[in-house]
């Protein structure tokens, strides 16, 4: 028997070779996300001469996390 599909998402953000992590937020029984209500401070400095943000947002699961979606900033 198949088991609902469930993500339990977090966001994960790299710049400049550090990393860093939400917390783990878990979607209702119907599916629908909920609010995430949590800052990341990224530690960037002006002015930026080059470095990207790469944001992702993942899907936490026992055996390996999924990339559900990205964005990459080039700053």
């Amino acid at each position: 028997m198949l088991q609902d599909a469930k993500t339990d998402a977090y966001v994960m953000t790299t710049y400049k070779n550090r990393t860093l992590k939400t917390r783990v937020k878990i979607m209702d029984k119907f599916g629908s996300p909920v609010s995430w209500n949590q800052e990341i401070l990224i530690p960037a400095q002006y002015p930026i001469i080059n470095g990207r943000l790469v944001l992702k947002v993942m899907d936490k699961d026992p055996l390996m996390d999924e990339i559900v979606g990205s964005i990459v900033f080039d700053m």
